[in-house]
């Protein structure tokens, strides 16, 4: 069975902040239907075969994984940008903490999950979401 294609981009917004995303997909075609993401935008995105380096260890099936981390405020994702968008020194990291990502068969499922999480932490807070909108 050939390797589920792994395919990353960095212009996810959910909730008005860039999270990462990797979709796994046999096909350009299937990674649209599981993400909804277009087609022109999967062709342009990064993409890279699972279990190569540049693919996280974890995905070893067809899905996609959402990154719970807020990069707007808990770090750019490449944090060694200047504000030129030239790089210095910068070296690509590629995720090893699969506790760090929502997991699930459709990017709707992901930010279902995540919107459900984040209901519970703030409700858990004594903070319902309504006040938050």
């Amino acid at each position: 069975m050939a390797r589920p294609l792994v395919i990353y981009f960095t212009n996810v917004h959910y909730f008005s902040h860039p999270r990462r995303v990797y979709i796994a997909a046999r096909s350009r075609t299937r990674a649209w239907q599981i993400s909804g993401v277009s087609q022109e935008t999967l062709k342009t995105g990064e993409s890279t075969e699972a279990g190569t380096a540049w693919a996280p260890p974890f995905i070893q099936t067809e899905g996609v994984w959402l990154e719970i981390r807020d990069h707007n405020e808990e770090g750019w994702i490449r944090p060694d940008r200047n504000m030129d968008d030239t790089c210095t020194m910068y070296k690509a990291r590629v995720p090893a903490n699969e506790k760090a990502f929502i997991h699930c068969a459709t990017l709707a499922a992901c930010k279902e999950t995540f919107t459900l999480l984040l209901d519970r932490a703030l409700e858990a807070a004594g903070h319902p979401r309504e006040e938050f909108q």
